[in-house]
């Protein structure tokens, strides 16, 4: 762990923020003034458009972790102290490095490292993949999206082939239409009476061409919604992430006749 220290305005917020830039890890706040205030520099220095959002520390757990490669914490000595709700006047740890801060050059530093940075974001309309947009020509670059994984690219491009700035990430989606999820709403009124039910309607209701459909739109849903399986009731993650195991998990006929027995008249008779 590298530890970087000063007095108040010596530039460790502005650290924090050069380090989160360069390493794409969020920065951990301890409030959500906290996090408007980071927002706010890393605005005013020009590093918005770049830096990975900040999250608050109630919040670190609830986030999808996927590919984070860990976390800053900026005021450190104030977080530990809203943890433990006391001061912490001593500390031992494995492996520290501690440095001393000089605000003048990690503000100059900063400027200078993202004049030549850019990020690529998707576009979409709809579910349909567009286009990706550079942050500084506003360019079109066509990308292929990764059949497995959606809203995924391999990310080969490390410069925009129309101004040339090294490309240093890739933004979550934005959507020139929206997506419509209109379609999730009857599997979620099920999930929450029950499991085997929804089991019935899959397996015994819809066909193969239908179920193969359900299993692409529940992927889709899985990678823009996130999941939290502790959650009730059900995020419309963990709906998606219960119909996408149901779909890709084959079934033998005899239980579809269980199932059939099991609902069948039952569902037949509501209507």
């Amino acid at each position: 762990m590298e530890i970087y220290y000063g007095g108040r305005g010596n530039g460790k917020t502005i650290k924090a923020i050069k380090l989160s830039v360069e390493k794409q890890m969020p920065i951990v706040c301890w409030s959500y003034e906290h996090k408007k205030q980071i927002e706010q520099t890393a605005r005013e220095i020009d590093v918005k458009r770049i830096m990975p959002e900040p999250i608050l520390a109630t919040e670190v757990r609830k986030k999808v972790i996927g590919n984070r490669r860990g976390l800053i914490v900026d005021d450190l000595e104030i977080l530990l102290r809203r943890i433990l709700d006391d001061n912490v006047y001593y500390a031992t740890m494995e492996d520290c490095n501690c440095m001393y801060l000089k605000w003048w050059e990690e503000w100059y530093i900063v400027k200078e490292k993202i004049a030549d940075e850019v990020i690529l974001t998707p576009m979409y309309k709809g579910e349909v993949y567009k286009y990706h947009e550079c942050s500084n020509c506003k360019k079109e670059i066509y990308l292929e999206e990764d059949i497995f994984q959606p809203f995924h690219f391999e990310g080969n491009i490390k410069y925009c082939p129309f101004c040339g700035k090294e490309v240093i990430r890739y933004a979550k989606p934005k959507f020139i239409e929206e997506i419509n999820w209109n379609w999730l709403d009857e599997y979620e009124s099920v999930v929450e009476k029950m499991y085997r039910e929804l089991e019935y309607i899959i397996y015994c209701k819809l066909d193969k061409e239908q179920i193969d459909k359900l299993e692409e739109k529940s992927a889709r849903g899985m990678e823009y919604f996130g999941q939290d399986r502790w959650s009730f009731p059900y995020s419309k993650g963990t709906i998606c992430d219960i119909i996408h195991r149901i779909t890709r998990t084959k079934v033998h006929y005899t239980e579809k006749r269980k199932l059939e027995k099991e609902f069948g008249g039952i569902l037949s008779g509501r209507k």
